[in-house]
């Protein structure tokens, strides 16, 4: 049956689906490539690698952290990390609806406030109040999340002739700051024997791109972002 059903969808595809009837015009790797160059591509690329790269370096390290610091047993660890990266799963959308309501600006400078607080609270070492680490790294990891979708929005207005090439290196820098902030947030822990450090380090990243898109709004809002140039809330 699965393989009946699998062979009936690929019939109706191949003859139901149609390719658009626009061809665009073939472009060199070049033209595509180009936008490396672009300062706000680089931007782009930092702020990704700070949200994303956040949930995936917390992501690898929670169950450790809820295990040496609350004594979880591995499976309630885990548990406890699961429900906190479903925060972040189930505001992504909500940071992009939040983007296209009251700006994208607004709400990423908005959700790097949120997730700085919360990643100092960790700093201060909760561990005695496990009600209070958990709310905070829900909280933390919610912001990223929302902080994904929201990102997105500011790159398919300022990149929308270049989207694929653009999603792909946004990706690309979120995944390879998750696999660096992990790495450095597992040296941090060797050398202080806990994790405050690296939720400090963390928090003082997050600090950095907040200004980082404080010195880069009044620029974005009065070129690409202007309400001339597009309809979307920038």
């Amino acid at each position: 049956m699965p393989c009946c059903r699998s062979g009936g969808s690929l019939l109706l595809f191949w003859i139901l689906a149609k390719d658009s009837p626009e061809r665009l015009a073939p472009r060199p790797l070049a033209h595509y490539l180009h936008v490396l160059r672009y300062a706000d591509a680089v931007w782009f690329r930092f702020f990704y690698a700070v949200t994303f790269g956040g949930v995936i370096s917390l992501a690898s390290s929670l169950v450790l952290y809820f295990h040496d610091h609350f004594a979880l047993a591995p499976r309630q660890a885990g548990a406890v990390t699961a429900l906190c990266l479903l925060a972040a799963a189930l505001c992504r959308p909500v940071g992009g609806w939040a983007a296209d309501r009251f700006g994208g600006i607004r709400t990423v400078k908005t959700i790097l406030v949120l997730a700085a607080v919360m990643l100092v609270i960790l700093a201060g070492s909760p561990e005695k109040h496990l009600p209070t680490a958990i709310g905070a790294i829900a909280c933390a990891l919610a912001a990223l999340g929302a902080g994904n979708g929201a990102l997105f929005q500011l790159v398919s207005i300022r990149f929308r002739r270049q989207m694929g090439v653009v999603t792909g290196l946004v990706g690309m820098a979120g995944g390879l700051g998750g696999l660096l902030f992990t790495y450095a947030f597992g040296l941090l822990r060797t050398a202080t024997g806990g994790y405050a450090a690296g939720f400090a380090v963390y928090a003082a990243l997050v600090v950095v791109a907040l200004f980082g898109l404080w010195s880069v709004k009044r620029r974005w809002r009065t070129t690409w972002g202007a309400p001339q140039a597009t309809s979307a809330h920038v």
